[in-house]
């Protein structure tokens, strides 16, 4: 991914499950997927481009 400012990202996924997330291959936690498989999150781009990875947990 690359921005100039923090973005807000949204993908649909399985409903109700949990994932990794990672950033630049760092391990930011696990977050689940809300009811409609909907997963959030931010990402910053001060450090320029980041590249995300969503594993199932």
């Amino acid at each position: 991914m690359l921005g100039i400012e923090d973005a807000q990202v949204t993908v649909e996924l399985e409903n109700d499950q949990e994932y990794k997330l990672f950033i630049d291959d760092v391990h930011i936690g696990k977050i689940r997927s809300n009811l409609a498989g909907k997963l959030n999150f931010n990402v910053d781009f001060v450090n320029g481009k980041q590249s995300v990875k969503i594993t199932k947990a």
